[in-house]
């Protein structure tokens, strides 16, 4: 790798002396547009953007592969996570965004502090872009 992003994301409960865990993110694999999904809450979460779906299991990552952006690009999304009481889908936010290719995402679920309450935080970094 000859460039990493390592997210530290604290620990339901510590384990000792550790209290965060560390995830890696390979840069090189994570192109303008994409969209990096973390969920540390205790249940799935789900994204639509326009037609595809991106599941997002309690604990785990997972990326949305943007098409080759040339110009940025309007898409609907939205963020849904699933409530095992009621044993349903419940949307979080719904919105427009704008995927550029000069820049990338990251969302962050937690648990809220209310129960069946999620939290999604967003944080946008830019990509290098290369001139041809």
């Amino acid at each position: 790798m000859r460039e990493a992003l390592i997210i530290l994301s604290p620990l339901p409960k510590p384990e000792g002396d550790l209290i965060f865990q560390a995830k890696v993110q390979d840069l090189a694999k994570f192109k303008g547009g994409d969209r990096l999904f973390i969920n540390l809450s205790n249940t799935q979460i789900r994204v639509r953007l326009g037609d595809a779906k991106v599941a997002v299991p309690a604990g785990q990552a997972n990326i949305y592969e943007s098409p080759v952006l040339a110009k940025p690009a309007n898409m609907a999304i939205m963020y849904e996570f699933y409530d095992p009481e009621g044993k349903k889908w419940k949307m979080i936010t719904a919105s427009t965004v704008v995927l550029r290719p000069s820049r990338r995402e990251i969302c962050i679920f937690n648990t809220g502090s209310r129960p069946g309450n999620i939290k999604k935080h967003g944080i946008l970094f830019p990509v290098q872009m290369v001139s041809p």
